[in-house]
């Protein structure tokens, strides 16, 4: 992995949740191939050996993160205490503690973690907003559109919301769909857990190989 060009003052690298798949639906147990006591472990272990990697190109790193809807420990997602009953608050609370107590690293990787499952992140004069996306209320998609109208209809809910609360967005950056999809105002990255079934049957999403 190397920096090209001018080397910038320093990297944003964005954790979208969803790190692993999980049994929060009874038909994943057919196709995970491990438990949680595996994944977890495993998770935080290639997060910290990306951001290590990339603070050795950049020097500093940004690390916005959240969980996801897939990191849940209860079946049903909850509203009450969502980031305390989820693994990924696991996951980001022991690659942080790594970076910490690092002397190497400490000083040069920030993590931004919330218990409202949402990061504000001024960059320069753009505010970036960093949510999973399963609490946009947008569901569904098809072959035609995809997730565009959900996507957008959602986002138009969290801009109006956090202007009400008198925050400016000016780009919403969003994990949860299954596929990439960038507009102006709104990045929608891939999954972790890739194309699958539900990708194509809940979403229409064209074939995309896992990613973030």
């Amino acid at each position: 992995m190397k920096a090209t060009g001018k080397k910038p003052p320093y990297a944003v690298v964005m954790l979208g949740g969803d790190y692993f798949s999980n049994e929060i639906h009874d038909e994943l147990i057919d196709t995970n191939q491990e438990k949680m006591g595996v994944l977890a472990p495993l998770a935080v272990s290639r997060i910290i050996w990306t951001l290590e990697k990339i603070a050795d190109e950049c020097g500093q790193v940004v690390v916005p993160a959240v969980g996801g809807n897939h990191d849940r420990m209860d079946k049903k997602p909850r509203n009450k205490k969502s980031a305390a009953a989820s693994y990924s608050t696991i996951v980001l609370a022991m690659a942080e503690h790594h970076f910490k107590n690092n002397p190497k690293y400490k000083d040069r990787v920030k993590f931004m973690v919330d218990p409202s499952d949402t990061v504000f992140l001024p960059v320069g004069e753009h505010n970036y907003l960093l949510t999973h996306g399963n609490n946009l209320g947008a569901k569904g998609g098809n072959a035609i559109t995809g997730i565009t109208g959900q996507v957008l209809l959602g986002a138009l809910r969290q801009w109006i919301m956090h202007l009400s609360m008198k925050v400016r967005v000016d780009t919403f950056v969003i994990g949860h769909f299954h596929q990439t999809f960038i507009k102006r105002g709104i990045m929608v990255g891939n999954s972790l857990v890739g194309w699958s079934e539900y990708a194509r049957k809940h979403y229409g999403a064209p074939h995309a190989p896992p990613s973030q």
